[in-house]
């Protein structure tokens, strides 16, 4: 463990406590009876937590990684977080198909590391059945874009 996780492991410990403090505001209820806010808050206090466990055991361990490595571990987590802004931002605009051909072919092709014609394969795949499942069979509305799927 290194000192490199403290941060997120404090963002994910802030945001755990206050889904639990928020749920907590809805009423809990009791086990035979759940209210509204039991739930949501079983997971915030999980998720507090094991980011908690993440805080102890970074602040235990020796500081391990150089600021190079801290830093080629975490361009595929921006890679990844990027991604998934210019999907939500774009898939209204060009629509489900195409956006998650581009998305998903993006993340095998960069992060995955595999070859190219693995990469279109396995992204025309994964598109196709995530199409087929939502659009056909469960009868979700996929945004459409300009091309009409």
């Amino acid at each position: 463990m290194n000192r490199g996780q403290l941060l997120p492991a404090s963002v994910w410990l802030g945001t755990g406590s206050a889904i639990a403090v928020s749920a907590y505001s809805l009423g809990l209820g009791a086990l035979n009876n759940p209210g509204p806010g039991l739930f949501p808050c079983g997971i915030g206090v999980g998720i507090a937590l094991l980011a908690l466990s993440v805080v102890a055991t970074g602040l235990r361990a020796p500081a391990t990684a150089t600021a190079a490595a801290e830093t080629r571990r975490t361009l595929p987590v921006i890679a990844v977080v990027a991604a998934l802004i210019s999907y939500t931002v774009a898939l209204e605009r060009i629509g489900f198909v195409p956006c998650t051909l581009l998305f998903l072919g993006g993340l095998l092709g960069v992060l995955g590391r595999t070859r190219w014609p693995v990469v279109v394969m396995a992204s025309a795949g994964i598109t196709l059945a995530a199409f087929l499942i939502f659009a056909k069979v469960l009868k979700i509305s996929l945004p459409a874009g300009p091309l009409g799927f």
